[in-house]
């Protein structure tokens, strides 16, 4: 920046050249990172994001407000005064308009939805805001709007491994656990971390009567890092129902020992079966 400065024989000390060099670094440094021009990051939209760049662009502005008016005061014979409250008018009424619009716009955040409804209204397509929209008519209670903004989000954005889970939940609340089990499938071969894609995909299956590939998957779940009480449980469930009632006691006491407590009359019956059948 110093000798950019002086290529172009602005006005300014060495002083200003430094703090010109330091406003300018605090703008491209933190850029890079939030910018994702060189790693990516697991934000999709923060305007925190850019409070430190914003910070070097105001003091880069500010230093090339009072340089034009030094350079323009040398040039023209008007006072430096007289140009210096010019600036400051010209700077004001885009200022002011900016606040009024901020103004306007702050109805938005009342709450998520009149929020999110405003970031549809402004990008249509926009899959994340389809979705967040479609979770909140979730928890109003109201599974066809949902799958309305969750099937708007899949053709925005196909690999958005939640929409396809949310929408496998509402499948299996309906009693559609063939259409349950595919949605599930396709949100574990999304995200193969999903905490409990997988785990509902078994159970699908499980309701299905598919009893060998429930197991199956049951078994990758218990392998992996999910193996929650529920998962646990189900899997016992399972190998009851497929008659290997040594194996279920086995895992109902690995159930019992994570906290399912309720489950102690499924372990007496598992034992109960295995003992018949030695």
């Amino acid at each position: 920046v110093p000798t950019f400065r002086r290529r172009l024989r602005l006005p300014g000390g060495e002083h200003e050249g430094r703090a010109a060099s330091f406003a300018a670094a605090m703008f491209v440094l933190p850029y890079l990172v939030v910018g994702t021009l060189v790693v990516l990051v697991g934000v999709v939209l923060a305007e925190r994001l850019v409070y430190v760049p914003s910070a070097g662009v105001c003091v880069l502005l500010a230093m090339a407000i009072a340089g034009a008016v030094r350079f323009v005061g040398r040039a023209v014979s008007i006072p430096r005064s007289v140009l210096a409250a010019s600036m400051v008018v010209a700077f004001t009424i885009p200022t002011v308009a900016g606040a009024w619009r901020t103004h306007l716009e702050a109805r938005n955040w009342k709450n998520e939805e009149t929020l999110f409804t405003a970031v549809v209204e402004a990008t249509p397509d926009n899959p994340r805001a389809h979705f967040t929209l479609g979770m909140i008519a979730l928890e109003r209670g109201e599974p066809d709007v949902a799958l309305e903004r969750f099937a708007r989000t899949l053709e925005l954005w196909p690999q958005f491994s939640g929409a396809w889970f949310e929408i496998g939940r509402i499948q299996a609340e309906r009693g559609r656990f063939e259409d349950a089990a595919a949605s599930f499938a396709r949100a574990a071969e999304i995200n193969p971390y999903h905490p409990n894609a997988l785990r509902m995909h078994a159970q699908a299956l499980h309701r299905l009567g598919r009893l060998d590939e429930a197991a199956a998957a049951l078994e990758e779940v218990l392998r992996g890092r999910h193996a929650t009480p529920v998962a646990v449980a189900e899997y016992g469930h399972v190998l009851f129902k497929l008659g290997r009632y040594a194996d279920a006691a086995t895992v109902y006491r690995q159930a019992i020992s994570m906290g399912r407590d309720d489950l102690t009359s499924n372990l007496e019956l598992a034992e109960r079966r295995a003992a018949a059948l030695d």
